[in-house]
């Protein structure tokens, strides 16, 4: 029973399986099941894109605090007590206080020094909504370690987020329950707060609506399909064309009654034909799975470098050779078999 469970393992963890949407916001991910062609499919297919810049956005922010914490236990190790944003360390903590306003800050003052390389480690690692082309526009606290982050920074990134995606009618308008919105509108209007706590119910939402609505079709797509509808199109018109070159020369030659075998030169044409609306109904072209190459936008290509998506355009590429061929097979046997009759 062990040596079978032991093979199943084995077999198991030869298949390579797909990425997992953590992998893909932190960027652990290959192309083209990565966090910019994630984006792209979102924007070109979903129109959902701003609920990636949302989550981004909330990250940045987030790193932007950390970083601010950082900046303190700094400022707490040094025989001055004077941090490098030129406000004294007691201040900032105070001025962080009531209301668990910025609960990271209230404690920095007794936070060991691993914490705030953790913090800096965290930061450096969080994706930034820049790279990913197109997106908010805000950054993450890339380079953390250098750059001194002030508690107005701070301010203005939580009310930025509060403007783009909270208010209603902003041009980024996100839909949550009125559970999410609603402490969040209290904590931003009434109570004044800018830690990143205030979203984080949001950005749990954002990330379960993503996983369980988006992201599943975005692996499907990218698995299944490697070619957009206009590239599919074309397809179907040079594929019909052909069909019909093909049937041309098969018909020409049974009403000339020329021999049976001039009849299979039909099927060069009539294969790349039946190739062709293959690939239009599967929206898929088995000719870009040997360059490895998948089209991400209209004539816009990407390599193909993640394991798990080459293994299925292999496959399906495989089939949709196979099929074309039998067909194309069965199409010319019937035009060899017809007996000739010249006109």
């Amino acid at each position: 029973m062990s040596t079978i469970e032991s093979v199943s393992s084995r077999a198991e963890g030869s298949s390579p399986a797909p990425p997992s949407l953590k992998s893909v916001l932190a960027r652990r991910s290959s192309p083209p099941v990565c966090l910019y062609n994630y984006y792209l499919y979102l924007r070109d297919h979903e129109q959902a894109q701003h609920y990636l810049d949302f989550w981004l956005d909330v990250s940045a922010h987030e790193n932007r605090c950390k970083v601010y914490c950082k900046n303190i236990i700094r400022a707490s190790k040094r025989p001055s007590g004077v941090p490098e944003s030129g406000t004294g360390t007691m201040s900032i903590i105070s001025d962080a206080s009531g209301s668990q306003r910025f609960r990271m800050s209230r404690q920095s003052d007794q936070m060991p020094a691993a914490v705030g390389q953790t913090f800096l480690s965290e930061a450096t690692a969080a994706p930034s909504m820049t790279e990913v082309g197109g997106g908010a526009g805000s950054t993450g606290a890339g380079g953390g370690s250098k750059k001194v982050v002030t508690r107005e920074e701070i301010q203005r990134s939580a009310r930025k987020l509060y403007r783009r995606y909270m208010i209603p009618g902003a041009r980024r308008e996100l839909h949550f329950p009125d559970s999410i919105r609603y402490p969040i509108v209290q904590a931003i209007e009434v109570e004044g707060r800018d830690d990143p706590e205030i979203y984080q119910e949001a950005k749990e939402y954002v990330f379960r609506l993503m996983e369980q609505c988006y992201f599943p079709r975005f692996i499907q797509e990218r698995s299944q399909h490697n070619i957009g509808d206009r590239q599919a199109l074309i397809r179907l018109v040079v594929g019909l064309l052909l069909l019909f070159i093909g049937f041309t020369v098969a018909l020409s030659l049974i009403f000339l009654d020329r021999p049976r075998r001039l009849r299979w030169y039909s099927l060069l044409p009539i294969s790349f034909a039946v190739t062709l609306l293959f690939a239009y109904l599967a929206r898929f072209c088995p000719v870009f799975t040997l360059f490895r190459t998948t089209e991400t936008g209209f004539l816009r290509f990407a390599s193909i470098e993640d394991p798990f998506t080459l293994r299925r355009h292999r496959i399906k590429a495989l089939s949709i050779f196979g099929s074309a061929l039998a067909v194309s097979l069965v199409i010319v046997g019937i035009f060899v078999a017809v007996p000739g009759h010249r006109l």
